[in-house]
This record gives C-alpha cells, sequence and structure tokens, in this order.
C-alpha cells in the first residue's frame, strides 16, 4: 500500500511541475515511414547525413524499442491506433477490410458510397471516418480550439489517409493512382466540393510526369553500398523485370500496366509527398498562427520498394539515404517557416519489414509456404466430420476466420465448441503459429504475452470468430508477386516488432530510451503535452520520458 501511494505522489508532483511548462507550439508534425524497423537506422547511420535523421536521433527523444501491441500489424489498423491512441479493439479498423457475416461482404474501412472523391472527373465512390470507433488525438485538438486548429492529413491511400485524419479532420489527401493527381473526398469538402487552390495549382504540375523522365541511380558510388547484397541478388522482383541500377523510368514506365505504380515504386514518391507536405505549410497556412496545428505525413516508398526488392537490397539502401535527405529538407523548411522553437516532430513506422524468403531458404532456413484457401478446405471437412453440416467456415481473410453464424444458430451448435475444435485443429498446420477462439476474449481479458496481443486485436463487431498468428518463418502466398511485408510473416514476440519512435523539438532534452512501448501512446502523450483532455476510449499510458525532458 505505501508503494502505490509513494507512487502517485510522485505522479502528482510530475505532473505538477509539468503542469507549469506545458507547451503551445504552432504546429505538430507526425511522420510516418511504412515498414521501418528499428534496425535501419542502426544499419544506415555512416551514411546519413547530420541533418535529416541523426538530427532527430541526436536532439529528439528516442525510444529504441517501439511497436504495435496487438496481433498481426498491418497499415491500417496501425494508424488508426497511432491516431487514436487505442488498440484495435477498441477503434474497431482491424484492418483494410473484414467480413460482414450477415450480409456475406467484405467490408472496406474507409469507402463510404455517401461520398464521393474529390479532384477527378469521373464520379467515384469517396471515403469517410464513419467506421472508426473511438475518438482521435487530432478530434481531441479540434474540439479544444473549436475547430480553429487545422488538421491535415498526407497519405497514399484512402484508407490509410482517412483513418490517421480522425472524425474531425479539415484536409485528408490520397494518391490516385488512375491519375497521378492528390485527391480528397467530399465528406472533407462538403461545401465547395472542390479541391483547395493551392492543391489544384500543385496538382496542375504535373510533378509524377517529370519525375518520370528522370533515371534513379544510386546518391553514392555502387561500391559504398556495403550494408546491402550485391546488386541484382536473389529473389527480387525488379521494376519492370529490371533488378539492377541504373533505372531508366522514361524507358521503364512503357513496360507497366500503370506508369504511376511505377512511380510509387521509387524515392521520388517520398519525395513527392514531402513536397506536397511543405506546400501545405506555405501555401495553406498550415503552423502559420498561434493555434495549434496538426500535419500527418505517411511516407510510403521505402516500404514499396522493400516489396519488390528485399530488405537487404542496394535499392532500400538508396531509398533509406535519399529519405534522409528529404527529411532533412523538411525539418529545414519547418525551421524557416514555422520556426525552430514553433512545433514538435514525431517519426515513428506503421509496422516492420522481413527478408526475402528465398533468401533465407538458400542460406539454409527452413521457410513454409501458407495457403489461406487451402487450409479453408481442410478446415471445412474436418467440421462437417463432426458437425455433419458443409461450408460451416464462411471466410477466411487477413488471418481472421468467420464461421458461418447461420448454420450454427440454425443447427444449435455449441458457439464456444465449434469455436475451440475449430481453433485447436488450425493450430495443428505447421505454418501457424497459434489460433485463438473469440470466445477466450468475451469470458477473459489479459495483460501480457500473446493472449494480451490477440485481445487488442479483436473487435467483437468486425473479427472473426478464430484468430491466427504465423511462425517466424512462414510467408503469405501472394498473388501479386510481391515480398512478403510484416504483416504476413509476424512474430508475436515484440523483438521482431521493433520500430523506431522519436520525439524531437527544440523544446526537448535529448533522451535515449530502452524499454519497450507501445506506440499507441503517441496520441495519448500529445494531448498532455498540450494540456488537452486524452482521446476518449485511448489507453492511459503518457510517456513520461518525453513530458520530463522539456527545457
Amino acid at each position: 500500500m505505501k508503494k502505490w501511494v509513494i507512487f502517485w505522489l510522485n505522479l502528482v508532483l510530475i505532473f505538477h511541475g509539468y503542469s507549469q511548462r506545458r507547451l503551445h507550439p504552432r504546429l505538430i508534425v507526425g511522420i510516418v515511414v511504412e515498414q521501418m524497423r528499428y534496425d535501419f537506422i542502426s544499419r544506415y547511420w555512416d551514411k546519413f547525413s547530420d541533418n535529416g535523421i541523426k538530427r532527430l536521433v541526436k536532439q529528439g527523444i528516442v525510444f529504441h524499442n517501439a511497436g504495435y501491441d496487438y496481433l498481426n500489424p498491418n497499415s491500417v489498423a496501425s494508424l488508426a491506433s497511432l491516431a487514436t491512441g487505442a488498440h484495435p479493439n477498441v477503434h474497431g479498423i482491424i484492418g483494410k477490410q473484414w467480413y460482414d457475416r450477415i450480409n456475406k461482404v467484405i467490408v472496406d474501412c474507409a469507402l463510404d458510397p455517401e461520398t464521393f472523391v474529390v479532384g477527378k472527373k469521373q464520379l467515384e465512390y469517396g471515403g469517410s471516418p464513419k467506421k472508426i470507433l473511438a475518438q482521435s488525438f487530432s478530434d481531441q485538438l479540434s474540439l479544444s480550439t473549436f475547430g480553429a486548429s487545422k488538421i491535415v492529413v498526407i497519405a497514399p491511400t484512402m484508407q490509410q489517409a482517412i483513418v490517421s485524419g480522425g472524425k474531425l479532420a479539415d484536409e485528408v489527401y490520397w494518391f490516385d493512382m488512375q491519375t497521378g493527381k492528390w485527391v480528397s473526398s467530399s465528406y472533407y469538402f462538403k461545401s465547395t466540393q472542390q479541391l483547395p487552390p493551392w492543391v489544384r495549382v500543385f496538382n496542375r504540375r504535373n510533378f509524377p510526369e517529370i519525375y518520370l523522365k528522370n533515371v534513379w541511380n544510386t546518391s553514392l558510388p555502387i561500391q559504398m553500398y556495403t550494408e546491402s547484397l550485391p546488386d541484382q541478388s536473389l529473389g527480387e522482383k525488379g521494376l519492370a523485370g529490371q533488378s539492377q541500377f541504373p533505372y531508366d523510368l522514361s524507358k521503364l514506365k512503357n513496360k507497366v500496366d500503370n506508369k504511376y505504380w511505377l512511380f510509387t515504386h521509387t524515392p521520388f514518391f517520398n519525395t513527392f509527398i514531402k513536397d506536397f507536405a511543405i506546400s501545405s505549410i506555405v501555401y495553406d497556412g498550415v503552423g502559420k498562427d498561434d493555434v495549434t496545428d496538426y500535419l500527418l505525413i505517411v511516407l510510403p516508398a521505402t516500404a514499396y520498394i522493400s516489396q519488390i526488392f528485399g530488405i537487404r537490397s542496394v535499392e532500400v539502401e538508396d531509398a533509406y539515404l535519399k529519405l534522409d535527405k528529404d527529411i532533412a529538407h523538411l525539418l529545414q523548411a519547418l525551421d524557416d517557416i514555422v520556426g525552430k522553437d514553433n512545433y514538435i516532430l514525431f517519426l515513428t513506422s506503421d509496422r516492420g519489414s522481413c527478408d526475402n524468403p528465398n533468401l533465407l531458404r538458400n542460406m539454409g532456413l527452413d521457410v513454409k509456404y501458407f495457403n489461406p484457401y487451402g487450409t479453408k478446405l481442410v478446415l471445412n471437412a474436418y467440421l462437417r466430420g463432426i458437425y455433419g453440416q458443409e461450408n460451416l467456415v464462411d471466410m477466411i481473410l487477413d488471418n481472421q476466420i468467420y464461421l458461418n453464424q447461420k448454420i450454427i444458430d440454425r443447427q444449435h451448435i455449441d458457439p464456444w465448441e465449434i469455436q475451440r475444435n475449430a481453433a485447436d485443429f488450425y493450430s495443428q498446420f505447421k505454418a501457424v503459429q497459434m489460433a485463438f477462439a473469440a470466445q477466450t476474449f468475451y469470458r477473459n481479458s489479459f495483460s501480457s504475452g500473446m493472449l494480451y496481443l490477440a485481445y487488442n486485436s479483436f473487435n467483437p463487431k468486425r473479427s472473426g470468430d478464430i484468430i491466427f498468428t504465423l511462425t517466424p518463418d512462414s510467408f503469405i502466398e501472394n498473388k501479386d508477386n510481391t515480398l512478403p511485408s510484416f504483416s504476413e510473416c509476424y512474430c508475436t514476440c515484440n523483438n521482431q516488432n521493433q520500430l523506431p519512435l522519436i520525439f524531437f523539438s527544440n523544446k526537448f532534452r535529448h533522451k535515449d530510451v530502452y524499454k519497450h512501448i507501445d506506440i499507441t501512446q503517441v496520441a495519448p502523450t500529445l494531448s498532455a503535452l498540450l494540456g488537452l483532455q486524452l482521446p476518449e476510449n485511448s489507453i492511459d499510458k503518457i510517456l513520461l520520458e518525453v513530458l520530463t525532458n522539456i527545457k
């Protein structure tokens, strides 16, 4: 009892001291680098400039062991967790999509037929944040200023952009792969039903077309890329069949079905996004006054490149060296336009990435491929043998198994029994590490281990009847010939869920933190820094290392 009293007294003293020094920046900037593992920082450290990633690490508050404490991380669910400070079991965005067993359709996490895409000539359904079940940090920021805070999100896809913006974002943009332009949804531009003038001007400049006339070559002499495998290594898919520098994009664009796909798989895509973000600061007035604004930027090129070349390729190393220059340019723009003392920036990732399975096999490691469709047939046959009913497995989608609830109800089958039988049987597949019955999470709560991660992943309205995860050496078979992402070979031990998290400001003292922290803690920490109410339904764990290292 005495220990708890001392703990709370210390906490009160910390917050009392902090409350006298809370920050009031003009702008908060979030940078999410897709599939950026923490070891990429140390791997390429010697080649980074002093003004980009090194500046963040040397001057910022660096969490060396951050991750997402839920099972099977994917980009959309992680971005929703970052935005809301809650896990998928609360915010409901379990992935890009889930299965609606009542209507027997796959539901997109953002698509909304009541909206349309703004910025395209042809009419298309847009998106909205209506399916997000929790409040975001940016929602709380907007509420606290009665809408005076400008909330801007820039991301590569509609789903990533919308779940990052919350429900009260002002401007949410994503890249349209058909036109090569920035677009948005009528949800955000109800009154004008068109993009702001500065965005229309940016789009008219056709920067992707300019980049597609360039040659992607290495930033340094290729013999200096000693942290990577030799150029053109085993298993690389390459750009339009080419897997060796230099890449003449003006020629390669004629060999692919969509030239903008080619563009997004080069480092120039990150540069393009960064320049659009700087334009929002210059021309849209983000961070211009004393009301705190919020700008979130998702940079995906490093992930896209790793999926066709592998994480140990020269191409990925070069993409990170060019990313370092982009970050240095963004920091300089913030210093010059917003002011060194007037912004807070954080950098993190949405998930990690894993090695090329062909490389692992060539080095003598056991690699297993997993085919969800094939396992569905086997599981259906097993359950038919027990219950005498066909098609008891309705859908297997993204590590979720949905049973046919209509048959279960009609035949008066015990839900707990069939879930347990299905999970126990599914766990016997060599590629499956563990499978969890949904009834487990209705009856219990957990605070550690794999069951804790699975509990944080399970949303009763959207998750399947069984959640499963694969062994570290297993990969889901891809249909698009890309290399697997981290979510497709996810190891439940947090040693492989090690991502960077850096808080940077001229107002912070440098500090290194090595304990594991959940990136979901970013949202409540930002709220605490500004003296705001925490987002509703967010976890209540604030990163005290940030609050106690204000100069």
